[in-house]
């Protein structure tokens, strides 16, 4: 670090991320190309005399260099000191010809979705003829659009005035906010063009948790907590099932023999090969009509009847922070298709994925107003009950063991 004294860990990390001797890449379209003299000229993407290059900089292989071809390239010094790039980098567009003319080698977009899955750098891979390989710092280089905060607020405002159209008809519960502790990761194992992923919202671009991620943490906490007040060590998955318990049907049913056998066939689960049913304690207590179970189907339905309580989308309220981690598997020949025996001299393969960064959340739920019905508004408390326990104690997204994705509640 060339004696620099670090007064925090944190300073010294950003330090080594980018060290300040690291120059910066710039992009530019080659302009000029001699092939008989190995040299060229690049045209600067911002203004600014074109810049000798000599073929010798290029960095990857993508056959001869040729005029139009978008490159990347850091500015250093040739012969009498001169401007010349160094260290070159070929990007290949799949695009028309007519396209990549009028385009500049770096395009930019105020979306960070469309910036992050369409606009990449890749080059040519050594794995095969029709194989790509994305830099490894692009995730660590992309950086989010400072129009970020303007898109939140607009955000913002459309989401207070859909809440404030749909209380005519619907009762709901907008007083849950909570900010993250740390780092969330929602959508990492979604379909991406990178080895991650995260969830942005397909039009603005924002990250934002979905109101299905949101329903199945409160639907896991429901479940957790009707096992507890059984006290009969149920199976979770067992009880999961048997939110598909149709209490219609039960009612069509003329013996107690045959809804004891409904209910078991509802509730039965096959795991390795092996049929788990409910217990029969289980089974009295849905017979029974048990009020928090009959409370968590409404809420959250099952395979023949929608849930009662709408959860909405939630998109952060202030600045959004994204952060680059890593996953650091040491035994990756394990993992992988080799299926090796994981051994000390593996070497770990680290897998970059981005991550929100302590940012705050106001969730909204809302169900179908019915006049005189106490039973709705007492399907929305619960279910706003265990969103609250789901994203405070259970953690939302991926990672959850190793602290992401943990809220702590805010005062409003």
């Amino acid at each position: 670090m060339n004696g620099k004294q670090f007064h925090s860990f944190k300073e010294m990390r950003k330090a080594m991320e980018r060290p300040e001797h690291i120059p910066e890449y710039l992009f530019g379209k080659i302009v000029k190309v001699f092939q008989d003299k190995q040299f060229g000229f690049i045209k600067p993407d911002k203004a600014g005399d074109e810049i000798f290059f000599h073929f010798r900089a290029i960095k990857n292989e993508h056959g001869s260099p040729d005029s139009e071809m978008c490159v990347k390239y850091m500015l250093g010094q040739g012969k009498e000191g001169k401007p010349e790039a160094k260290s070159v980098i070929i990007l290949a567009w799949k695009l028309p010809s007519d396209t990549i003319r009028i385009l500049p080698a770096k395009v930019e977009t105020e979306n960070f979705a469309l910036a992050l899955n369409y606009l990449l750098e890749w080059f040519p891979s050594k794995k095969g003829e029709r194989k790509i390989d994305i830099p490894d710092d692009f995730l660590k280089n992309i950086e989010p659009h400072p129009s970020f905060e303007t898109v939140l607020q607009y955000v913002k405002t459309r989401h207070a005035k859909t809440i404030e159209t749909i209380k005519t008809t619907h009762l709901v519960n907008d007083s849950l906010s909570a900010k993250l502790t740390w780092r969330m990761v929602v959508g990492l194992g979604n379909e991406s063009v990178h080895e991650t992923s995260m969830t942005l919202h397909h039009v603005y671009g924002v990250p934002y948790v979905p109101g299905s991620a949101l329903k199945g943490i409160a639907r896991d906490m429901a479940i957790a907590e009707l096992c507890e007040e059984l006290g009969n060590n149920e199976q979770l998955d067992v009880l999961d099932k048997l939110f598909d318990v149709s209490f219609a049907e039960l009612e069509k049913l003329d013996t107690s023999q045959k809804k004891r056998d409904y209910v078991k066939s509802s509730g039965t689960v096959s795991r390795e090969n092996e049929k788990h049913t409910p217990q029969d304690a289980t089974i009295d207590k849905i017979l029974a009509v048990w009020p928090r179970f009959r409370t968590a189907q409404q809420v959250f339905g099952s395979q023949g009847e929608a849930g009662k309580v709408i959860f909405f989308d939630t998109f952060p309220e202030e600045s959004v922070k994204i952060t680059t981690d890593i996953m650091n598997p040491h035994y990756p020949k394990y993992y992988g298709s080799e299926k090796q025996a994981p051994s000390d001299w593996q070497n770990p393969i680290p897998v970059p994925f981005l991550t929100l960064e302590n940012a705050k959340f106001t969730f909204a739920l809302a169900i179908k107003r019915k006049t005189g019905d106490a039973f709705a508004q007492d399907c929305l408390n619960a279910a706003v009950t265990w969103l609250k326990k789901g994203v405070t104690e259970h953690g939302l997204g991926a990672k959850t063991a190793v602290g992401y994705g943990y809220f702590t509640e805010q005062t409003r």
